[in-house]
């Protein structure tokens, strides 16, 4: 999986942006550049900064982090969400008793 700094890096680069166009009071050239190189993280302030600084969501950035999928916590909202307005019991009971029995993911409360 590629790392935060690289994916950030490729992104800022396909703008058409440089280090010192990004940074700025909250972030050195240095640190973003340690960043993309994947020497240092950044805390979750300032990467929310950096990732603003290169016109970005931070929801954008997610998506492009999930290589432009959806993750499978939004494609299973979608399908409730579907089965719901449908009005399918049986549907939405069918999800849930695959979703239990799916050991890899992380509970929700329903």
């Amino acid at each position: 999986m590629m790392i935060l700094g690289e994916l950030y890096r490729e992104l800022r680069m396909a703008r058409g942006l440089k280090l010192k166009d990004v940074a700025g009071q909250k972030l050195s050239v240095s640190q973003l550049s340690k960043f993309e190189n994947g020497q240092s993280m950044l805390t979750a302030d300032k990467l929310l900064v950096a990732i603003s600084a290169i016109h970005m969501s931070f929801s954008e950035f997610g998506h492009a982090l999930n290589h432009y999928q959806e993750s499978s916590y939004f494609k299973l909202g979608n399908q409730l969400a579907n089965l719901q307005v449908a009005g399918d019991i049986e549907g939405l009971k069918e999800v849930l008793k695959n979703y239990e029995a799916d050991e890899n993911l992380i509970p929700i409360i329903v």
